[in-house]
């Protein structure tokens, strides 16, 4: 019996489906770029518009006109940084001149600053060069006045005090000039977006710059004592003498880091009690709190030693070094025997504060900074003391100055009821040493009532 010709068909149907399939499945393993093309092709609704080239030029200059106006306004105002640092600078410099022109061993050039500036006719390569070199610029003229302030005012040859004088440089960005410069004829390849990229990076890179330099013109202002708008403290001056005295005292059992006591430095003196409560160490004071009665500041920023005149006369004890004029936490200074010194941060967990063991010297001076929160305005008693010499400062208001007799450390040596404000407190002390060892602490009672 012959075969049902529908039968017939439908086998013949099968056999060329599969074969076909067979045949594409075959072709997606064994052909490479048919299976990169296939698997690489992108929705219809996912694919980037194509834009006519006239269009695309627009678009470029619509965003190089945008950038060159927003990088020339960064290079101008870099520009005018330039030149009040430049004034800053001969200022200083004439000053140190008129008092005292042994000191002026070496006068710095003007810095190179073009008061015609102008951002015309400047693109966006040229524009962010100009930012990145008047940057360079700004940053030496800062080290010049910071420089020369300190010639003035610790008697140094001009050409040593510009030595000391270097800050870090910040890293910059290269720009992505390839990107920039591209011949864009598609919106599909990833150019234009480079492109646009390019840009933002090196806008947002110039304003760094402004706002960076910016800063150091504000520290120069204060250092000149133009401008105190950055939250430096002209730290007060004057002399507090005598106290309350009397009440708890201790000793931690911390021996002394220092200097070998020579016998004339060596004195009579009691030996202290036990302190009957442990303080918490910390910088705030807040109601919900650790719950004491004491409080020990266990955050300090030192520096030091800075030379002084020694104790022939009395008065020199008070003479002035930088850090009461403007609290610069990233400032090196020269210190004694001409060693550079910068702001060391310590964190400790015994009462009395003392500078680093590579920097603890006979006859110098150290300043310690720090920041004590408080939750609500209060007054509150702080228990001083030192060895030797010491004064302290908060929020630039002279607030203790010890007697200036060669003692040895205690605690409660005086006391001063002081008022905090709401929220940070900022707290300078002058510590000076006679000789031998040297050390002090602020202690804050808690309790609000008494």
């Amino acid at each position: 019996m012959l075969p049902h010709p529908q039968k017939k068909r439908t086998t013949a149907w099968w056999v060329i489906s599969i074969t076909l399939h067979a045949a594409v499945i075959g072709a997606l393993i064994y052909f490479s770029p048919l299976r990169e093309w296939l698997f690489s092709l992108n929705p219809p609704d996912l694919l980037v518009p194509e834009v006519d080239k006239a269009r695309i030029k627009e678009l470029q200059q619509t965003l190089l006109g945008k950038y060159e106006r927003s990088l020339g306004d960064s290079a101008t105002r870099l520009n005018n940084i330039v030149t009040e640092l430049g004034r800053l600078q001969g200022t200083r410099l004439k000053q140190i001149q008129e008092k005292d022109p042994q000191l002026v061993d070496a006068t710095p050039a003007a810095l190179p600053v073009n008061p015609n500036y102008s951002k015309a006719n400047r693109n966006v390569s040229q524009l962010y060069d100009d930012c990145a070199t008047t940057e360079t610029v700004a940053i030496e003229g800062y080290e010049r006045v910071r420089g020369l302030d300190m010639a003035g005012r610790q008697y140094l040859p001009v050409s040593k005090a510009l030595e000391v004088n270097r800050i870090a440089k910040p890293e910059r960005i290269a720009m992505n000039r390839a990107a920039i410069e591209a011949e864009i004829t598609t919106m599909r390849d990833g150019k234009f977006d480079a492109f646009k990229k390019a840009l933002i990076d090196a806008d947002m890179e110039a304003k760094e710059m402004v706002a960076f330099n910016e800063r150091l013109l504000l520290l120069a202002k204060a250092i000149m004592g133009e401008d105190t708008a950055i939250g430096m403290i002209q730290w007060e001056v004057g002399d507090l003498e005598g106290a309350q005295r009397g009440g708890a005292q201790f000793d931690e059992g911390k021996p002394y880091v220092g200097a070998v006591l020579l016998p004339h430095e060596m004195m009579h003196a009691g030996t202290p009690g036990k302190f009957d409560v442990s303080p918490v160490f910390a910088r705030k004071v807040a109601a919900d709190g650790e719950k004491a009665e004491w409080m020990s500041i266990d955050s300090w920023w030192i520096i030091g030693p800075f030379s002084h005149p020694g104790r022939q006369n009395l008065e020199d004890l008070d003479k002035k070094y930088p850090p009461e004029d403007v609290l610069d936490l990233g400032a090196v200074y020269a210190g004694k025997n001409g060693r550079r010194i910068h702001w060391k941060y310590r964190f400790t967990r015994y009462v009395r504060i003392e500078p680093p063991a590579e920097d603890n010297d006979r006859y110098a001076i150290w300043y310690s900074y720090t920041e004590i929160y408080s939750d609500r305005d209060q007054e509150l008693w702080v228990s001083f003391g030192s060895d030797d010499y010491s004064k302290v400062w908060l929020e630039g208001k002279l607030v203790y100055a010890s007697g200036k007799n060669v003692k040895q450390w205690a605690p409660n040596q005086d006391y001063r009821k002081i008022r905090f404000k709401q929220g940070y407190n900022r707290m300078l002390v002058k510590l000076e040493n006679a000789g031998g060892t040297t050390g002090f602490s602020v202690v804050i009672c808690l309790d609000p009532n008494l």
